[in-house]
């Protein structure tokens, strides 16, 4: 069973971030957006320079040289939260951002950093598989059909958020009828057993595949732990 969030590989700043990260705060970084240094400064120089043709040249060639002294390859933008916390174990979350954003959403970054310390506390299987959850009121799936022997059939689903930070991914039928049964009553244990039993596999062998799973749909928002 998969098909939801497929986290890009870590550059070499990320995983020295991520070493050092003992360090810091929690942290949350979402990144949105990437140029190459040679497009960066173009862009830059365009934009915030009063400057003619042979000026722009000098700065832009000034800015590469730069660039490279520093081994500097891309630029990215985006957001960095912090919070300060005592008595917690620190960590540090890196990530693409989300695809956009629906008016103020600080709350919904307030909540991503609860939802990263319940998965902190939560980090072996049995204690995922003990805790209930609900659907997030904001969270949405969308079909995509085709027409095939005289009626609509589902090739494919994503979810996604609708307000705040508006996480999207695609997803596999058969996860989204497992997130389908997160109603806040049954634990996430049952819900495996069910969804073992239904679709007639062995729960051992999906349990591993299916926690990660979940767990990423979790720190994305999509799922709210109950109570």
């Amino acid at each position: 069973m998969n098909g939801t969030i497929n986290p890009t590989a870590p550059s070499a700043a990320e995983i020295t971030m991520k070493r050092r990260s003992d360090q810091f705060n929690p942290a949350w970084v979402m990144r949105t957006d990437t140029h190459d240094a040679a497009d960066y400064a173009h862009v830059w120089i365009r934009d915030t320079e009063q400057a003619g043709v042979e000026e722009s040249a000098r700065l832009y060639d000034e800015w590469l040289a730069y660039y490279a002294r520093e081994r500097i390859e891309a630029t990215s933008t985006g957001l960095i939260a912090l919070r300060k916390a005592s008595g917690r174990r620190n960590w540090l979350r890196i990530e693409e951002g989300p695809a956009g954003n629906s008016g103020p959403f600080g709350e919904y970054v307030l909540r991503g950093f609860g939802l990263r310390d319940f998965l902190e506390a939560a980090s072996d299987d049995a204690a995922l598989l003990g805790g209930k959850f609900r659907v997030a009121e904001s969270a949405r799936l969308d079909h995509v059909c085709e027409w095939e022997d005289g009626s609509w059939r589902i090739r494919s689903a994503k979810i996604r958020l609708a307000q705040g930070l508006q996480y999207e991914s695609d997803i596999d039928l058969r996860l989204a009828g497992m997130v389908a049964l997160c109603d806040g009553r049954h634990t996430l244990g049952e819900i495996l057993e069910k969804t073992a039993v239904t679709l007639r596999e062995d729960l051992q062998r999906i349990t591993p595949n299916c926690l990660a799973l979940m767990r990423q749909l979790i720190e994305r928002g999509f799922l709210i732990p109950a109570g």
